[in-house]
């Protein structure tokens, strides 16, 4: 298949990419949850692999308590390979809302589920210089 096949798939998942930020940013966090599969991983930084609906549910109760947290996520690469897509790019994010903007860099993979992208592994981790050591 050509990228042009998956015309439709990619713009999906931009609508699908803003629809997560505005959700995270608005504290919808039934709204963030059901972007997962049920099954769906989430490998976050400085904490262990967390799995399945309650653990996400879970993990965005605790990151969107504070009000005015704010998110957006910006593709950069997406590729497809039949019901998986890879989608790596930037994650602009601030929290608490009195935190300076961080930038860092994510990785999902999408999962093709009755014809609806679901979120299937979420990664994401910090542009900061690794600690000198």
């Amino acid at each position: 298949m050509t990228e042009h096949d998956h015309a439709d798939d990619q713009a999906a998942l931009e609508a699908l990419n803003a629809e997560w930020g505005a959700c995270a940013s608005a504290g919808n966090v039934e709204g963030v949850v059901a972007l997962y599969t049920s099954d769906a991983t989430l490998v976050w930084p400085d904490a262990p692999a967390m799995q399945g609906t309650d653990a996400i549910r879970a993990a965005y109760t605790g990151m969107l308590a504070a009000p005015g947290v704010w998110i957006r996520f910006t593709p950069t690469t997406v590729t497809f390979s039949g019901d998986l897509a890879a989608d790596f790019g930037v994650v602009e994010l601030r929290m608490p809302p009195t935190a300076p903007m961080q930038t860092a860099k994510y990785l999902v993979v999408w999962k093709k589920v009755d014809g609806a992208w679901k979120v299937f592994y979420d990664a994401w981790n910090s542009n900061a210089p690794a600690p000198a050591g």
